[in-house]
């Protein structure tokens, strides 16, 4: 079976697994070793525009959300709507968990000497009293902090010391 065949019949499974709550068959499939190469736990699915974490939170299946973080699935991956998975949730338990989980390929801000620092993601930022605090995408590359209303935007530039 070639790839692309095997992984939309595996990402069908895994979407059955999940409908069906079916959580020893779904870890089976998520430990895969085929599957876990070819299937993209972060994909938008192209009728919900969202992916497995997101079905999982607005479900309230705590089960579920431990099974696809711990298989490296994205909490501050945004759907089709500009959501993150936290904000579709409703059990404040599972809107903790979410909140606090870091992407599982998230990059290391740690280097030795005379090496460049790399970092991306969200993180909230102060725009002023009436707003509060909003999110945004920055992105520190050696000693330049940048931020953006999203990873595709540029504007604001701030520079550490």
């Amino acid at each position: 079976m070639n790839r692309e065949t095997y992984a939309v019949e595996t990402a069908a499974t895994v979407k059955d697994a999940i409908n069906q709550k079916d959580y020893e068959k779904l870890d089976r499939l998520l430990n895969h070793a085929r599957a876990k190469a070819l299937l993209h736990m972060n994909r938008l699915d192209i009728e919900t525009g969202a992916t497995f974490l997101h079905d999982a939170a607005r479900r309230n299946d705590k089960r579920l959300v431990e099974i696809l973080l711990a298989h490296g699935a994205d909490p501050i991956r945004r759907d089709r709507k500009g959501k993150l998975p936290y904000e579709l949730s409703k059990d404040p338990e599972i809107r903790n968990m979410l909140r606090s989980s870091r992407p599982s390929e998230s990059g290391s801000a740690t280097a030795g000497p005379g090496e460049s620092i790399s970092q991306r993601g969200y993180l909230k930022k102060w725009t002023n009293y009436a707003r509060g605090s909003k999110l945004r995408w920055f992105v520190l590359e050696n000693t330049t902090l940048s931020y953006y209303k999203s990873p595709g935007m540029t504007f604001g530039r701030r520079y550490l010391p």
